[in-house]
């Protein structure tokens, strides 16, 4: 993979079956045949599709890449990134087979911040890239880095970034480590959370 990807393509042999974990923590939600594209970024409607740093098609509507399951895996967190006026977060319930049901808002960006990529902790809080969405008298200093929500839907803490946080994870070798990407830097942070795993 080239540093500019935003899909991979599936090699393994009869594909990926739903609930396969991807090394970014995104889990698929449906079966994914060999040779076919899972998103590792939200793709607009038209953006171009890079594989090996070459575009090789347009995107023909929306693709989020930003989704995670509870740590019981009975809710499903999906990042909506073209919902008007601002990005909400969509939560559900997960029953047998897979099947999804009980959506409702979760989080609603609302004012002048953004969510990006979501993850999971142990404890069900959700973290969110957060910054600005670029609303006029918007000071992005107050919003950018990564906010956490708590498994009900309520911000409880807020990491301060120099710069827009577009996706994270959890590693290290006790999963409490914070890798935080933004448009020009990685960071990372000890945190008093595991990630879900």
């Amino acid at each position: 993979m080239h540093p500019a990807d935003n899909v991979a393509i599936v090699a393994n042999d009869g594909g990926l079956p739903a609930g396969t974990r991807l090394a970014g923590g995104q889990v698929l939600v449906d079966k994914v045949p060999q040779a076919h594209k899972v998103a590792l970024e939200d793709i607009p409607e038209g953006g171009a599709v890079r594989r090996y740093n070459v575009v090789i098609g347009y995107a023909l509507k929306f693709i989020a890449a930003g989704l995670c399951f509870s740590p019981d895996e009975k809710v499903l967190y999906i990042v909506e990134g073209r919902h008007q006026p601002h990005r909400v977060v969509w939560a559900y319930d997960v029953g047998p087979g897979g099947r999804l049901s009980g959506k409702r808002l979760h989080i609603d960006a609302g004012g002048p911040g953004a969510l990006d990529g979501i993850k999971c902790d142990e404890f069900g809080n959700l973290w969110c890239g957060w910054g600005s969405n670029g609303a006029v008298g918007a000071n992005p200093a107050d919003l950018d880095g990564v906010m956490v929500f708590n498994p009900e839907g309520k911000a409880i803490g807020h990491i301060r970034l120099p710069e827009r946080c577009a996706n994270l994870c959890f590693g290290g070798a006790k999963n409490n480590r914070l890798f935080m990407a933004s448009s020009h830097s990685i960071y990372a942070l000890y945190v008093e959370a595991r990630g879900a795993v």
